[in-house]
């Protein structure tokens, strides 16, 4: 529950200011629960967006046709943890409390973590909470004029959050390093198959995971000179060719030929027995991404790829696209690499998945 203490409209305590006028357009506001807002940690997404209907008269589905399904729910998850810290719908009606959020955030430690978050995680945070009002006022279901004062607050400062940065936010992974995860499962048996060839997918493809788990084998296709998969990223508007490397290629095709059953989905997840053994269940259905996300750090951590202070290891499957991103600019310049991870903008290709650092040697001959 907020602290309403220091919470004020136009100078007057939220206690004793009435609600803002028109805030919500007439017969979409229902006084569900009192107006108080059921904690979320044990609530779906589902349940979520049915609790923000209840109270609100919308929910983040307003947004479909802008939005993917991944990017709705995430809008749903950051405005019930918002409607959560007001407490209750009126006082997160107030553009005063949602500025005191922001300022919680940067205060409050996430699970497993020390540390506030970081600017970038709370300005998307606040970012989905704008975007989701601007469209209710939008489309009459908020009063405009609410939904502006919302848009006029400000957001984390990144210079002032370094603390906050994680230690291992962006890691790094060298080309060696890279060859020693994928020389670990050279085995013949189901599983191994599988990870070696997810391996060399996502060190050659630079895909989201989300987009990784769901390929399909008709989303295969023959170019002129190589082998790609044709895909819809969150950011396309129509489908583009992602290359991957012809050794990705040839460990795919050797993990279709292996795997028992069959499936529309390149990555089928395990079932159950023993997952080293010749026998072990394979399902039908799509990895997860958590698989994928243990799966990477097991082999990070195989080589080294780890913490000093606590031994975990410190990678994730966003810093293979990082790793892609780094080597295609090295090697074939930025521009390619912008088109292998399908951005938009080539400042979001060099601002955050290239990873440079001096030449070694680069200091030797200053002198001469």
């Amino acid at each position: 529950m907020t602290d309403t203490t220091d919470l004020t409209l136009y100078g007057v305590p939220v206690e004793d200011a009435p609600p803002p006028p028109m805030v919500l357009s007439v017969g979409s506001y229902t006084r569900h629960n009192d107006g108080f807002i059921r904690p979320g940690e044990d609530l779906s997404i589902e349940e979520r967006a049915a609790e923000m209907r209840a109270h609100l008269g919308f929910d983040a589905s307003i947004r479909s046709y802008q939005l993917a399904p991944s990017s709705l729910n995430m809008t749903c998850r950051d405005y019930y943890a918002y409607l959560q810290y007001a407490g209750t719908v009126q006082k997160s009606l107030y553009p005063s409390t949602f500025q005191s959020w922001i300022n919680h955030l940067a205060r409050t430690s996430p699970k497993a973590s020390e540390r506030g978050y970081a600017a970038n995680t709370i300005n998307r945070m606040a970012a989905n909470v704008r975007g989701l009002l601007k469209e209710a006022g939008k489309q009459g279901m908020l009063h405009p004029l609410v939904a502006k004062a919302f848009q006029d607050t400000t957001g984390a400062s990144e210079k002032g959050l370094k603390a906050n940065q994680r230690p291992h936010n962006r890691v790094e992974i060298k080309a060696g390093a890279m060859r020693e995860m994928i020389e670990l499962e050279m085995g013949d048996h189901f599983l191994a198959l599988r990870n070696r060839a997810i391996l060399l997918t996502l060190a050659s493809t630079g895909l989201r995971v989300d987009a990784f788990c769901h390929l399909k084998l008709s989303q295969i296709v023959r170019r002129e000179g190589d082998w790609a998969f044709r895909v819809m990223g969150k950011n396309d508007v129509k489908p583009r060719d992602v290359p991957m490397s012809d050794d990705a290629y040839e460990a795919i095709q050797q993990w279709i030929a292996a795997r028992p059953g069959e499936s529309p989905y390149l990555w089928t997840a395990f079932a159950g027995g023993r997952s080293a053994s010749r026998n072990c269940r394979m399902s039908n259905e799509p990895i997860s991404s958590v698989s994928v996300w243990r799966l990477v750090k097991r082999y990070g951590a195989a080589v080294g790829l780890v913490d000093a202070d606590t031994g975990k290891a410190i990678i994730k499957p966003h810093d293979m696209r990082r790793f892609v991103g780094t080597r295609v600019a090295k090697k074939r310049g930025a521009k390619q690499a912008q088109l292998q991870l399908g951005h938009k903008h080539i400042a979001t290709t060099l601002d955050n998945y290239v990873l440079e650092e001096p030449d070694q040697g680069v200091v030797n001959d200053l002198l001469d």
